[in-house]
């Protein structure tokens, strides 16, 4: 088993591409019945991946997935006002929370991601680099 950066246990990034749940199956936390359904479907993976990788990630964790994703985002969007002036999501705001759950990560992504698969392979991005380091 290797650690990334984060301190995510990790045992093997092939194992983890091949079979993503099974390879996640000891650090998935309990639900409680909340899921995860923010993304767009996307015909050539499924979206369980990713909400699974989510639930592998403590409140702490989650917290720094969301921070990192806003200071992202404010970031990514200044570059493309520089770049381009106007552009489709110059609208797009995250909005800061101190405290996050799974159903207020939830909202808060659908709300942003409104469907769009652009938006959503953004946060997929993230998420990758959150996890795998």
């Amino acid at each position: 088993m290797n650690s990334n950066k984060k301190g995510i246990m990790i045992r093997n990034i092939d194992e983890l591409i091949r079979h993503p749940v099974g390879s996640l199956s000891g650090y998935l936390r309990e639900t409680n019945g909340d899921r995860y359904d923010f993304l767009p479907e996307y015909e050539s993976f499924s979206n369980e991946i990713y909400y699974n990788l989510l639930n592998s990630l403590d409140k702490y964790q989650i917290k720094n997935f969301y921070v990192s994703f806003y200071y992202k985002w404010i970031n990514t969007n200044k570059a493309l006002i520089e770049k381009y002036g106007k552009h489709k999501y110059i609208e797009k705001e995250v909005v800061p929370y101190r405290l996050i759950d799974i159903k207020k990560l939830n909202s808060l992504l659908t709300e942003f991601i409104n469907d769009d698969k652009i938006l959503g392979l953004i946060i997929i991005n993230m998420l990758q680099k959150t996890v795998l380091g």
